[in-house]
């Protein structure tokens, strides 16, 4: 993507806007010599969104990957440990991201010994350090992911009684959607207040501050 783009430029290649732009899923034929591929077959399907292509490669990259419009999928540097893809892997119209992934990080040098369940526990002990004994916490959950995730991590670190969760109504949820939110939430174990501002939020109204006229910038005796 942009970082392909990039490292084309910087290493004497060039950019520029393609005769087609490459929305959606395609096949890409791939140079299964280079590591990043390593696994993969010729052909494979991945997601291309894009408009602006490589159109010279330049001298020290290697083309590694086309699509079927024979645009530049895939670059690799010829000496040095660089790569960079034109699509996304971490899709899932990207059929084989994951192993594009998993060869990255081998070539990086990382070991495959993170977990889902390492993370908890150190986001849990990271709730504990910084919460004082007995302090209790105000959770605003929307429902959206972080914020559920967030009220459940406070419930499995501090417990049911030192976490006040609140859910605020303000009117422009979809149909439902606040009593779906509130028993998902439930469901979890977390215990929710539902406050109903939708009234407020109706009739409620802001001022714009009027726009402030800036002098201009100055450097030297110039203006810019």
């Amino acid at each position: 993507m942009l970082w392909m783009q990039l490292l084309a430029r910087t290493f004497g290649g060039s950019v520029g806007r393609a005769a087609v732009r490459e929305d959606g899923q395609d096949e890409i034929w791939m140079d299964l010599s280079s590591p990043l591929f390593k696994g993969l077959g010729l052909g494979e399907k991945v997601l291309l969104t894009h408009g602006d292509s490589i159109t010279d490669s330049g001298p020290q990259l290697k083309v590694v990957a086309r699509s079927s419009a024979n645009i530049v999928a895939a670059v690799q540097h010829q000496q040095l440990p660089l790569f960079g893809v034109q699509f996304h892997p971490e899709v899932e119209l990207t059929e084989h991201g994951m192993q594009i992934f998993k060869n990255f990080l081998t070539l990086c040098g990382c070991h495959f010994n993170f977990t889902m369940e390492d993370r908890e526990m150190v986001a849990l002990r990271m709730i504990r350090e910084r919460t004082a004994q007995g302090q209790k916490v105000l959770c605003l959950a929307s429902g959206g992911v972080d914020s559920t995730v967030c009220a459940v991590l406070l419930l499995k670190a501090l417990g049911p009684e030192r976490v006040v969760c609140v859910h605020i109504d303000h009117g422009f949820m979809r149909l439902r959607e606040t009593e779906e939110v509130v028993a998902a939430l439930r469901e979890a174990g977390v215990s929710v207040f539902v406050v109903d501002a939708r009234a407020q939020f109706a009739e409620a109204t802001t001022e714009v501050p009027a726009r402030r006229k800036c002098a201009p910038y100055r450097r030297g005796n110039s203006v810019r």
